[in-house]
């Protein structure tokens, strides 16, 4: 136990201030000062870049599936291969499956990083 007279409680706690609405710029400001830009710029970009390849998984998955592969827009720009020399054929079974490996590939490469 204490000796002695117990403490003011108002001395010992000071009120806080608290704004009410949205965050500030400032706030902002003083993060990315804190942090850094490149390594927002690169949270931005890996960020991005997760939701790409999560979206281009799906509609790689959709056409592969597709019973008119024909009809669907990839069709066009898979077919030409957009000029490039491609090791494998990119209609075959093990060729589609080569395009999802890779694109998953960078899904997790991105996500992980």
């Amino acid at each position: 136990a204490l000796l002695g007279k117990a403490p003011d409680l108002a001395k010992l706690f000071e009120t806080e201030e608290r704004q009410a609405g949205m965050v500030k710029g400032k706030t902002y400001q003083a993060y990315a000062d804190a942090v850094g830009y490149w390594p927002i710029a690169i949270i931005v970009v890996c960020c991005a870049c997760i939701v790409a390849f999560q979206q281009a998984c799906d509609v790689w998955v959709s056409y592969w599936t597709d019973e008119s592969q024909d009809k669907h827009f990839l069709h066009i720009g898979v077919t030409g291969s957009a000029g490039l020399k491609l090791p494998f054929t990119v209609l075959s079974p093990e060729g589609m499956l080569i395009v999802y490996a890779i694109l998953v590939l960078c899904f997790c490469v991105f996500n992980f990083s």
